[in-house]
């Protein structure tokens, strides 16, 4: 098994080889384009695959990945100095790419709304750090345990809670509120676990080879299926805790994202081939389990570990 931390403040560009067809829809003929596994957003030019992406995948992944990376995280990545296309492209609107924008309500001790309080525009240098992910139960696929209505999981939200209070308080003075309530951010489910199926596809591709295994997650990469829950959840602890690989998953401090996978007999499912993704340890944020196939039968995933990373697949 092997563990990628990459440190996206310091990182050695590296670029894949081809392999030759589109790696989602798997089609060999029409014009392609470099792939980047850890998105520009994210991680800039850090890991990508040539010729990897067709035009038409393109279009469909593009919508839910920059409605994950600009609208839903855009505010964090921003606050922590991550890349962007855009910052460099549109110059003219360099208050939107310098500030967090927060909203304000005013609302009864009942959580009822009272009135609109307007908004502020923090310079990111002195916004409260807000990340909206989405956190879930297992895979449905792998059948462990699951509380019963929690199939579809629910947000999850890091805050600098003091900054915001602080920031509240401020507001709530200003235009004469007793409980004011922040807008801190819109979680999107769809576009969280697409995003992570988008992700942990591309870098299982990369790692072990197209033809490594039978793919769980195209249509739901390509916005053809619906049943992410499916493929698509957090890691139970035990998974990570007892690997000396995974151990340090869930610890650690900067700009850093973690991918590890591979095959591995988990509850129901026998080779499945796996990966745990961690967005932004910094923030002790959910390290997320997705189920991305099954090893096809005979496949050899130990030589073809050692023959492109040194290190053996996990029986």
């Amino acid at each position: 098994m092997k563990l990628d931390e990459i440190d996206l403040d310091s990182y050695n560009r590296i670029q894949l080889p081809s392999l030759g067809k589109c790696i989602y829809c798997y089609d060999d003929e029409n014009k392609r384009t470099e792939e980047h596994i850890i998105p520009y957003a994210i991680g800039e030019n850090t890991v990508s695959i040539l010729d990897a992406r067709c035009d038409n995948c393109q279009i469909i992944i593009n919508k839910y990945e920059q409605g994950f990376l600009s609208k839903q995280i855009g505010p964090f990545r921003g606050a922590i100095g991550a890349p962007s296309r855009t910052r460099k492209k549109k110059k003219r609107l360099q208050e939107h790419h310098t500030h967090m924008r927060f909203t304000f309500t005013e609302i009864d001790w009942t959580g009822k709304y009272i009135r609109d309080l307007g908004y502020r525009l923090i310079p990111f240098t002195q916004a409260p750090l807000v990340l909206p992910l989405w956190t879930s139960p297992p895979p449905t696929i792998l059948g462990l345990p699951v509380r019963a209505g929690s199939e579809m999981g629910e947000s999850w939200l890091y805050q600098e809670k003091d900054k915001l209070a602080a920031l509240a308080k401020d507001v709530g003075t200003e235009k004469g509120a007793f409980i004011v309530k922040t807008q801190t951010g819109v979680v999107s489910r769809e576009h969280t676990l697409r995003f992570l199926a988008k992700t942990a596809h591309a870098w299982a591709a990369a790692q072990f080879g197209l033809d490594a295994f039978d793919p769980f997650l195209t249509d739901i990469v390509l916005n053809k299926a619906h049943d992410m829950e499916r493929y698509i959840g957090n890691a139970p602890p035990y998974m990570y805790e007892n690997m000396p690989e995974l151990g340090k998953l869930v610890e650690g401090e900067g700009h850093i994202f973690r991918i590890v996978g591979g095959r591995e007999t988990i509850g129901d499912m026998s080779d499945c081939l796996f990966t745990l993704i961690q967005l932004y340890p910094m923030v002790n944020s959910p390290v997320h389990l997705i189920v991305v196939g099954k090893v096809k039968p005979g496949f050899d995933m130990d030589a073809r570990m050692l023959e492109r990373h040194g290190v053996e697949a996990l029986a």
